[in-house]
């Protein structure tokens, strides 16, 4: 099978680029006088006395232990039915939430007007990996649109290239590059007519929406953790073009995907995007493909 999984970032400018037990003794020492007016005989009664004393007080104590035991249990039992119980109504409340959550998510994420992007790229073969790193600082009007962004982006085969746009001109940017394997950096000076990023902030919150139905929904204290489902299948659709994925000749079925998307708890704003392939067949057999995207700087609007 002829067959290449592929991923790539696309920067703008027509350019590509791709317990513990507490153990106290309680027993105490009284001091004991012994009376000389008791006969020996009396003595012998009184100890026999004092073992059937005894005895009866032990049988007493472990009959207490054993209800105690058993009252216990029951008591555990019970605890643990009303932590399943819990454990059932926490997974019916996100259920029920899971819209009320989405439709907050993109709200303040559609009011971020610049956002520190770092992605990083990792394709692996049997015999060689390339890396790649994307960091972006794009700037957005109020519908989202992207009007500029420093950019700088690094290959493992030594490849760089830098956009600084000129200050208080958002239609000229110095562009820095570096081929690979030379030493020295080219500077140019060019008029910017149109300017995109891939993955572009917003259109990535905007797969995120889309997938909805594809994601399960779980927390911890700081994050809300979005992950696919077992069962989704045609998920790549959703980030191919802001990452540049080439899966041809390849059914949905025999791709192994991870999605795993981190949400700030308290502000809703997306934080990380990560992405997994991993091709199921003999003959690509060692490739795999990671992308993850961390977000954070969020500047808002108003």
């Amino acid at each position: 099978m002829k067959n290449k999984i592929k991923l790539a970032l696309l920067l703008g400018l027509s350019l590509s680029f791709l317990g513990a037990c507490n153990n106290q003794d309680t027993s105490s020492n009284p001091d004991i006088k012994n009376e000389s007016t008791v006969s020996e005989s009396e003595n012998e009664v009184t100890d026999k006395r004092e073992k059937i004393t005894e005895n009866k007080e032990s049988n007493q104590v472990s009959k207490d232990k054993e209800k105690e035991e058993v009252d216990n249990k029951d008591l555990k039992t019970s605890e643990e039915k009303q932590d399943e119980e819990n454990d059932e109504n926490q997974l019916d409340q996100a259920s029920i939430d899971k819209d009320k959550l989405f439709e907050e998510i993109k709200n303040e994420n559609d009011k971020v007007i610049k956002v520190h992007m770092q992605t990083n790229i990792e394709d692996t073969y049997p015999d060689r990996k390339e890396n790649a790193s994307f960091i972006a600082d794009p700037v957005y009007d109020e519908n989202q649109n992207i009007i500029k962004g420093d950019t700088k982006k690094e290959l493992s085969n030594g490849y760089l290239q830098e956009i600084k746009f000129v200050e208080n001109d958002d239609s000229r940017a110095m562009i820095l590059e570096r081929q690979p394997g030379e030493e020295e950096t080219s500077v140019s000076d060019v008029k910017i007519e149109s300017y995109d990023i891939k993955p572009d902030y917003h259109r990535l919150v905007q797969a995120i929406m889309d997938m909805k139905d594809e994601l399960e929904v779980s927390e911890n204290a700081d994050f809300y953790k979005l992950e696919i489902k077992d069962k989704a299948m045609d998920i790549i659709k959703y980030v191919q073009e802001e990452y540049i994925i080439n899966v041809s000749d390849l059914d949905q079925d025999q791709i192994e995907k991870t999605i795993e998307v981190e949400i700030d708890k308290e502000t809703k704003l997306l934080k990380k995007f990560a992405l997994g392939l991993k091709p199921k067949v003999k003959e690509l057999e060692g490739n795999k493909l990671t992308a993850e995207t961390t977000l954070s700087d969020h500047e808002l609007g108003n």
